[in-house]
């Protein structure tokens, strides 16, 4: 095997190497444009062009969703390349090129694209600098709830209507309520050694070294980013390990990677389990061998935190058995606003675990099967998987809650939501980038992949390899999915009071059904 993908890899290479000048012709070899060897990537590191052609021929060859944007949109890729080129040629006979201009270039090279993830960086190598683009953030900007956010339910707004409630964050505010209950030791302690009249030298050496702590601490917990603070946070335990502070211990880089999850579980008057979670990486915190796997080194403060999330999806999913057992249950909330996807396996903890088992067909996919353009597989169902472990099928009235920032995973969630004869969608419509992605930078599955290496190759391009559609064949990339109740977030009543409308309409559809 690695010989014969080593034998395409050359034959590619070869090909790509004497076109770049001169045409655009399909070739019946892969490019696996993946690998960032100086055959293919060589002259991009000298020239506008050749990065446009590279970019051009990458995501010809690996784009899935071609038939949507000719058919649907008029997009005719071969005229991009007619109309782009000279201007990428014309850069290499500028003395300067600055970062400004080269990025616009390629957001209008970039632009007609629709699909949802595609995502596109050159290297200015006048500058040094890396430009980016992405066409969805590009087109979502004119939307007027882009930038219109929740962060949780207020307690205090939602006092009257709201019976408990558990919140996991696993962010900045975790990690320094982790620290909290131990500093009252530390500052005693530095103020027992102060006091001292005849202090020994040890002892003057030990309140040195507490007070020195002390402002670390204190400057590492003002640190907006978490993962700088986790870093800040980890010098000072290795440095100050011999003190023997109580609960100062490093914690786990990879637990904070991406500012950890954040996830709240409410259960509202009428018995209404309302569950929030800004990111679908439910599998990492909840299946015993995934986080035994990426935490095997976590610190005690990692395992506390882990259980935190834990905890509070059991109390959700819990609380939804009992109820069901009892015949009081109303309705369940999935919020999914400002989610940005995440992995699909966590099918199983959202809606799965509401589901019977078989799960549900959101959706039908489709993968490159050649290199032409238009070389795609036939549409084959996406199953929404349910939990395996035993539990009732909710059949009350399930609400899924969403917004323009709703993506990728998120916008499956709200497809399986709209398919349930007992399921709503409720918000503003999603940011529309439902085409799947998984980690396929060699090629190895389909005949498409990353095009380069983030930062690394002059020329990179994020591409999905799975194309995403409705079971009848609808293309949502570029315009995202409609809510069954479309209702705007009132932003000023939300500053003023913490009262959400997007949750008021869920809670009252669940109770009044309409």
């Amino acid at each position: 095997m690695k010989r014969l993908t080593s034998r395409i890899y050359v034959l590619g290479a070869v090909l790509l190497t004497l076109t770049l000048a001169s045409c655009r012709e399909d070739s019946d070899e892969l490019v696996p444009y993946s690998n960032s060897d100086d055959v293919i990537f060589n002259k991009a590191k000298s020239s506008f062009a050749a990065q446009f052609q590279i970019l051009w021929n990458g995501i010809n060859q690996n784009y899935g969703i071609w038939d949507v944007e000719h058919d649907l949109y008029g997009l005719d890729w071969d005229d991009v390349y007619e109309k782009y080129k000279p201007r990428f040629e014309a850069l290499d006979m500028q003395q300067e090129v600055s970062d400004s201009e080269l990025k616009k270039l390629l957001d209008e090279v970039m632009s007609p694209l629709h699909d949802g993830h595609i995502y596109a960086e050159l290297q200015n190598f006048r500058t040094g600098s890396y430009v980016s683009t992405c066409p969805s953030e590009l087109r979502n900007k004119s939307r007027e709830d882009e930038n219109v956010y929740t962060n949780n339910v207020s307690t205090q707004a939602y006092l009257a209507d709201i019976i408990e409630e558990k919140h996991a964050a696993m962010n900045r505010d975790a990690i320094l309520s982790e620290l909290t209950p131990h500093l009252p030791w530390l500052l005693n302690e530095i103020n027992s050694l102060a006091q001292k009249t005849t202090p020994t030298e040890m002892e003057l050496f030990r309140l040195q070294q507490l007070t020195a702590l002390a402002e670390g601490l204190n400057a590492a917990s003002t640190m907006r980013d978490a993962s700088q603070m986790v870093l800040a946070l980890n010098v000072l335990a290795m440095k100050y390990e011999f003190l023997q502070v109580p609960g100062l211990q490093p914690y786990s880089p990879n637990y904070y990677s991406n500012d950890g999850i954040d996830m709240q579980y409410v259960l509202f008057k009428g018995n209404i389990a309302y569950l929030r979670f800004n990111t679908f990486e439910l599998s990492t915190y909840l299946d015993p061998k995934e986080a035994t796997k990426l935490f095997a080194n976590g610190t005690n403060g990692d395992i506390a935190l882990i259980k935190k999330v834990q905890d509070t999806w059991k109390a959700w999913f819990n609380k939804i058995q009992q109820l069901k057992a009892d015949g009081t249950l109303r309705g369940v909330i999935i919020d999914l606003r400002n989610n940005g996807g995440g992995d699909m396996d966590d099918y199983q903890y959202a809606l799965g675990a509401l589901l019977p088992p078989g799960g549900i067909e959101y959706a039908k996919c489709r993968f490159k099967r050649g290199t032409g353009r238009y070389d795609y597989s036939s549409l084959v169902p996406m199953i929404g998987t349910t939990l395996d472990e035993a539990h009732a099928v909710v059949t009350e009235p399930v609400v899924v809650l969403a917004n323009c920032n709703s993506v990728s995973m998120s916008e499956m969630t709200s497809l399986g939501a709209k398919r349930m004869p007992n399921g709503r969608l409720i918000g503003k419509r999603t940011w529309g980038g439902v085409c799947g992605l998984n980690y396929n930078p060699a090629y190895r599955n389909n005949y498409a992949g990353n095009v380069g290496e983030k930062r690394v190759t002059p020329v990179y391009v994020y591409v999905p390899v799975c194309c995403s559609f409705s079971p009848e064949g609808r293309s949502y990339e570029g315009v995202g999915i409609e809510p069954d109740i479309d209702v705007a977030l009132d932003l000023n009543a939300y500053k003023a009071t913490g009262r959400d409308s997007q949750l008021d309409r869920a809670l009252k559809y669940i109770l009044e059904g309409v």
